[in-house]
């Protein structure tokens, strides 16, 4: 019998804060209970050189300092040691490049399937040109969600080849007791410039009983966020933080407040957020409140947050939260509803499982301790097998330190 194993491979380091390296390692430890999973990907600095998964085995790769297409050949090379090295039936992907040379390797029945979560636009300038090729090559793309799928079609991808699987990402960490509650800070997870938000609040002459605005952001647009609060001038002061890992997003949200997440998808031109911030918040026990002008919320979320349609309707919410006391409290309850709602992964894995070409066998699923599990919840929920990220000690935007532990144990 032929043994059951899959590649998982990606240009950029796994895990780390992007939605996409989150998705793959978080999915590599789902399956790597029925099938074997090896993974490839760059190594960043701290992260170990190989680690189990299981079964399998994580690969980092070394790319060294000089320009972009110096590291794509040192991790191409890998990439294809590792093809050849063992007999692979499926292969996960989240990038073009990998996509393609997984293509061009000569394995005709190799099912390739890309998982959309991020569009890079920024990494090179043929990375739309490539995208869109990658996407044509792919057996099955897998989308967050229907908007996604419906942009897709429109794109030309068929619908029988786009299937919608929404992993909710690595929330495991914010479990345990619920935020602070803090009226007086307004959190902005992942916000970026061009989705406008910013601008308006600048505006606002005042968000009643807000101290303070606090922006969380991947640390690869830090340079973004100096600048955003170098050119701060509203009236309410700014701060911000930036993280590399869910577990840096999990500490500063754990220290309380209100929760504000801009529209969505479209308003950034990539497909990458609100669906990692969104659900951090809910599991984090915070008060949601969610700008939706064009798009509903998804129905997914809809009982769990308080929607807006404009900054007036925000500062209208922070009036009544000061009027009545508990409506703080309230829809921070809603959020804590909302993460004991999360149904076990099996059905997540049937579909990917099929998907690789292999039907779920209908055993049940047994789920891994780790180290890192102390906190977790006492079910077993969409986000319990997922491994938090591991950074060295690196500073924050205001010269803080944010600290988590470098690796120190394997993966499984």
């Amino acid at each position: 019998m032929v043994e059951a194993r899959a590649l998982v491979a990606y240009f950029g380091p796994v895990p780390s804060g992007g939605a996409a390296s989150r998705y793959l390692h978080g999915l590599a430890r789902l399956l790597r209970q029925h099938w074997t999973i090896d993974l490839v990907a760059p190594r960043r600095s701290g992260q170990r050189y190989t680690e189990r998964n299981g079964p399998g085995r994580m690969y980092r790769v070394p790319l060294g300092d000089g320009p972009v297409t110096a590291a794509e050949g040192r991790y191409l090379r890998a990439l294809q040691r590792q093809f050849r090295a063992e007999s692979y039936q499926a292969a996960i992907v989240a990038d073009p490049l990998t996509a393609m040379a997984l293509h061009h390797a000569g394995q005709d029945d190799l099912r390739i399937i890309y998982v959309l979560r991020e569009i890079r636009a920024e990494v090179c300038l043929d990375y739309l040109g490539r995208l869109r090729e990658a996407l044509d090559l792919a057996s099955h793309v897998v989308v967050p969600d229907q908007f996604v799928l419906s942009r897709m079609m429109e794109l030309g991808i068929p619908q029988e080849r786009l299937v919608i699987l929404d992993l909710v990402p690595e929330t495991r960490g914010f479990y345990g007791d619920p935020a602070a509650l803090n009226p007086k800070r307004l959190i902005l997870p992942a916000v970026h410039r061009s989705d406008g938000l910013l601008d308006e609040i600048e505006q606002v002459p005042a968000l009643p009983g807000v101290e303070e605005i606090l922006l969380i952001g991947d640390r690869t647009h830090q340079a973004e966020m100096i600048e955003i609060s170098d050119e701060w001038q509203g009236v309410t002061p700014l701060r911000f933080r930036t993280v590399g890992s869910p577990r840096g997003l999990a500490l500063q949200l754990r220290k309380g407040g209100i929760a504000l997440l801009s529209e969505s998808l479209e308003a950034y031109g990539a497909l990458s957020l609100p669906h990692d911030a969104l659900p951090a918040c809910l599991c984090a026990g915070l008060p949601v409140l969610q700008m939706a002008r064009r798009l509903p919320v998804p129905d997914r979320y809809a009982g769990a947050l308080r929607s807006l349609e404009s900054i007036a309707d925000l500062v209208s919410v922070l009036e009544e939260g000061q009027r009545l006391k508990d409506l703080w409290p309230a829809l921070a309850y809603r959020s804590i509803c909302w993460r004991q709602t999360l149904s076990r992964p099996n059905g997540i894995v049937a579909q990917w499982l099929d998907l690789m070409g292999q039907a779920d066998d209908g055993t049940s699923m047994t789920f891994e301790k780790t180290v890192e599990e102390t906190d977790g919840s006492n079910s077993h929920t969409l986000t319990d097998w997922a491994e938090t990220d591991s950074m060295a000690i690196m500073p924050t935007g205001d010269g803080e330190t944010n600290t988590s532990r470098l690796a120190e144990e394997t993966v499984d």
